[in-house]
């Protein structure tokens, strides 16, 4: 896995740096009436920019979530009956019938 994750990550590099070195053309972006022309390494740029953007978005989801299932679990803890858990009894644990 490490492997995989050094072999793209020097491939993204690569292309990083053929894109920012050989770029002598312009690029040019139609979207409806609105016209951009550019050039392809401030293009790459703005791409980098958008991708740190987005896996900064996914850590702090990421955080929010761990945050949100703690404080959950942490409630369900507390509201669990003390004379349940004395017994042996736990929340949502299925005892068998004594016969």
């Amino acid at each position: 896995m490490i492997i995989v994750a050094a072999v793209l990550i020097l491939m993204a590099g690569a292309t990083g740096v053929l894109v920012v070195s050989g770029s002598v053309g312009g690029v040019r972006i139609d979207v409806a009436n609105f016209q951009l022309t550019t050039s392809s390494a401030a293009m790459f740029w703005t791409g980098v920019i958008t991708a740190l953007a987005l896996a900064g978005g996914v850590v702090l989801m990421r955080a929010g979530l761990r945050r949100a299932w703690r404080q959950r679990r942490e409630a369900r803890e507390l509201t669990r009956d003390p004379a349940r858990d004395q017994a042996g009894l736990t929340a949502g644990a299925h005892q068998p019938p004594e016969i």
